[in-house]
């Protein structure tokens, strides 16, 4: 840090005299609601109207961790001018707002824009009574961090073309089931049965062993067709997703027993049972 005062006016490099020619270094947060002497020169009177401090290096300690903050001005000036008196002390206070003047646009990267207030007062005087004549407050730039990405939306019904899967043969042991029997008459041994999904309703089915099932949507809506307890297949079969008019795989059922099976789409409304007898 350096610090210099000027007592010529305008902007040209003329009549600037140096103060402190660091680099000097101090703690913000230690230095909070007390003062720490930089340092202190003999100048000749007269009107002084601006002061500079030009802020070489700043750290920031986030999590424990010494960060390199951003400076994006290096120099800070202050107008409004002081008197100095021939014999006598004048006190020079830049007095930092250390809460204001950091911001963290991001994990690691602080920024520092300062706010300091320039204090004037009289040897002997208390800070208490000193004078005013600039502040600088330094507008924070908006971080491009803090805007939030948008989130994808998930698809809540997937309409994917259905899987390819193999004829699969049922051969695991039946899963019983509280629900009434069917009323249908059994189908002949080697036959192939049509079951029609519509109105939002599976049918219960009684078959012979041996007799292959095809499954058909007849709903505007996607349905399926899958072996198991509702809502948890069992592996048995499972048509993939149908659309309107689509039809599934091919299931033949050797093995007797009763098979549940369910909508994976409407799980809760669309349940049935195939029962297989011999």
């Amino acid at each position: 840090m350096n610090i210099e005062v000027n007592n010529a006016g305008g902007e040209t490099e003329s009549g600037w005299r140096t103060v402190l020619d660091g680099p000097i270094s101090f703690d913000l947060v230690e230095l909070t609601g007390v003062e720490g002497v930089l340092g202190d020169v003999v100048l000749p009177p007269g009107r002084y109207n601006q002061l500079r401090l030009e802020v070489v290096e700043a750290l920031i300690t986030i999590q424990g961790e010494e960060v390199n903050a951003t400076v994006p001005s290096g120099t800070l000036r202050f107008t409004g001018g002081f008197d100095l008196v021939a014999g006598e002390t004048t006190v020079i206070t830049m007095d930092f707002d250390a809460a204001k003047s950091v911001v963290i646009r991001g994990r690691m990267d602080p920024l520092l824009k300062p706010v300091v207030k320039l204090l004037v007062r009289k040897g002997g005087e208390e800070l208490a009574d000193a004078r005013q004549i600039d502040e600088i407050e330094e507008t924070p730039e908006p971080s491009p961090t803090e805007t939030p990405e948008a989130s994808p939306t998930p698809t809540p019904v997937p309409t994917a073309t259905p899987l390819p899967t193999a004829t699969p043969v049922p051969t695991a042991t039946p899963v019983p089931t509280a629900t009434p029997l069917p009323t249908a008459t059994p189908d002949e041994t080697g036959v192939t049965v049509n079951s029609n999904i519509m109105n939002f309703s599976l049918e219960n089915l009684s078959i012979s062993a041996g007799t292959t099932v095809i499954w058909t949507n007849l709903d505007a809506a996607t349905h399926t067709s899958t072996s198991g307890q509702s809502p948890t297949p069992s592996g048995t079969w499972d048509t993939g997703f149908l659309s309107t008019e689509q039809a599934g795989a091919a299931v033949t059922f050797d093995t007797p027993g009763t098979f549940a099976y369910f909508c994976r789409v409407h799980p809760t409304s669309m349940q049935a049972t195939v029962i297989v007898t011999n």
